[in-house]
């Protein structure tokens, strides 16, 4: 059989799919070397090479189908993914707009550039007005369904339904997975809507949990919505916002009774069909003026209830006590470390001559990026050798281990650490914040006050650098903390899972009854 560009592709493709991407790579080379113009191979090997880090040699073949292919819409969102991959938010954001004007239904493309916004300084009005533009457009194309399972029951046991692609070893987990085993079953009937790809031992357990659970990762939003209703759901709770592979548009039918935003994602859906968005009084202050879709419920203490990984490493000792200087770090997704955040961090350095400063990210396997970082610190008066820059680290367990070697961890602006920051106070490692204007900004703030860490929370820059550097002065306290800081977080409101849940339950009875008034006044 005579192959041909084609055939070469496909056969990559499918190895592709069974993650061996080796051979996958082998087959694309095949296809262009075939037909050098055949740009369907220079994606596929972009998208690989992005998978594996190497996003520097990605964006090049990514460039190259683009230029064969200006107007794929495709290939410019994987450009922009690798763009976002390496921090250069502003420049996918570039991409995904012109996505968007090729391609106005384009949702997941839709929902990313909304999500990479959050990441940059734009106002929260412009935020906002954005998300409202999003939100006015699907609900004006996606009529309302008509629900016909609506028991307006005053009190029962309600039927709360959680709707996720991420109900795997994914962050969300450490939050989600502790109000789920906690569900009283006398007033609350769970059902897990998973639209995950793939499941592991994560999945299992929440499947244990669940009262009901159903797998739709293969349905479209029109049966989805179907299979909700059929199940009487009477509270619907999303868990992913503009996150990617998120199912808004399901919401956007408005589905169930009463609809709500939680967890997964930082600002409004843009959707009036969303009725409620679960917050704090220290991530969004009752005299807030942020605008916002959903009605805000406010729980009384943290919106997060977190549960430390079951794999984790023992706390070791503080890493100034054999390197006799302070190693302050951030674990954060790179495209939190911006300009403004590296430009704090180095006042701080600065102020702390002898420190060094440890962050981790995956796209530090990419050796360009790392040599970009190192200009941006060195911009600002940093030397190389002050810096410690790692890539990934593939286990749960790795990746906790890392903070044997910090002492000090440093919040990023204007979006927050949240499981990086609980993370490394599980790890003995004191976080720093400042509070900001929006609720990413804000984060930080809830979990180290709930924790009792009031102390660690400024509200300017030069109380942040001043707390920084000040604690990196108390070698005692940093001790302290490294031996105490495990404790405080068990025994505090932020891990207390049964009084977390039944908060959250309450405010699910709440905005039932509120509903149940509506429809019968």
């Amino acid at each position: 059989m005579k192959y041909n560009s084609d055939n070469y592709n496909k056969i990559g493709n499918s190895y592709h799919k069974k993650g061996q991407r080796k051979k996958a790579l082998t087959y694309f080379q095949k296809a262009l070397r075939m037909d050098p113009n055949y740009y369907p191979a220079y994606n596929n090997i972009g998208m690989l090479l992005n998978e594996i880090g190497d996003f520097s040699n990605a964006m090049e073949y990514l460039k190259q189908a683009i230029d064969l292919k200006p107007d794929s819409v495709t290939h410019l969102y994987n450009l922009a993914h690798a763009f976002e991959s390496i921090g250069k938010v502003d420049q996918a954001i570039q991409y995904l707009e012109r996505i968007i004007q090729l391609q106005p239904n384009f949702q997941r493309a839709y929902s990313t550039l909304l999500m990479q916004l959050n990441y940059t300084f734009t106002s929260v009005q412009n935020i906002y007005q954005a998300h409202v533009k999003w939100g006015q457009k699907v609900e004006s194309e996606i009529a309302p369904v008509f629900n016909q399972y609506s028991d307006r029951t005053f009190n029962k046991i309600l039927r709360i339904g959680y709707l996720s692609p991420d109900l795997h070893n994914h962050s969300i987990v450490f939050f989600f997975e502790p109000v789920l085993k906690h569900h009283n079953n006398q007033y609350m009937y769970t059902v897990c809507y998973n639209d995950a790809v793939k499941n592991d031992k994560y999945t299992k357990r929440l499947k244990s949990y669940a009262n009901l659970w159903r797998e739709c990762h293969q349905m479209d939003d029109e049966s989805l919505a179907r299979l909700i209703q059929t199940d009487k759901i009477d509270i619907l709770v999303d868990l992913a916002g503009h996150t990617v592979n998120n199912r808004l548009l399901v919401f956007a039918k408005k589905t169930a009774p009463i609809q709500v935003s939680y967890l997964g994602y930082v600002s409004t859906t843009g959707l009036r069909r969303m009725d409620y968005r679960i917050v704090d009084y220290q991530t969004d202050p009752a005299d807030c003026t942020n605008p916002h879709t959903e009605k805000l419920f406010r729980l009384p203490n943290t919106f997060l209830c977190y549960q430390p990984p079951d794999d984790s490493p023992s706390v070791v000792n503080a890493p100034l006590i054999k390197n006799g200087y302070v190693t302050f770090g951030s674990f954060n997704a790179i495209k939190k470390t911006n300009d403004y955040t590296i430009l704090l961090w180095s006042r701080i350095l600065h102020a702390v001559p002898s420190s060094r400063l440890y962050i981790k990210s995956k796209a530090f396997n990419d050796k360009p990026t790392q040599e970009r970082f190192r200009s941006k610190f060195q911009a600002n008066g940093i030397r190389s050798d002050r810096l410690i820059l790692n890539g990934y680290q593939l286990s749960n367990l790795d990746h906790l281990a890392q903070y044997h070697f910090v002492d000090i961890g440093l919040d990023t602006f204007p979006y927050n650490g949240t499981t990086t920051t609980c993370e490394a106070l599980w790890m003995g490692v004191p976080v720093i914040t400042m509070t900001g204007d929006r609720h990413a900004g804000r984060v930080g703030a809830s979990l180290l006050q709930t924790i009792g860490l009031k102390d660690a929370v400024a509200h300017n820059e030069k109380d942040f650098i001043h707390k920084a550097v000040t604690i990196a002065q108390n070698k005692s306290l940093i001790i302290q903390l490294r031996k105490n800081l495990r404790t405080i977080l068990i025994n505090s409101t932020l891990c207390n899972a049964q009084e977390f849940t039944q908060s959250l339950e309450k405010a699910y009875h709440d905005m039932w009854h509120q509903y149940c008034q509506m429809k019968h006044a």
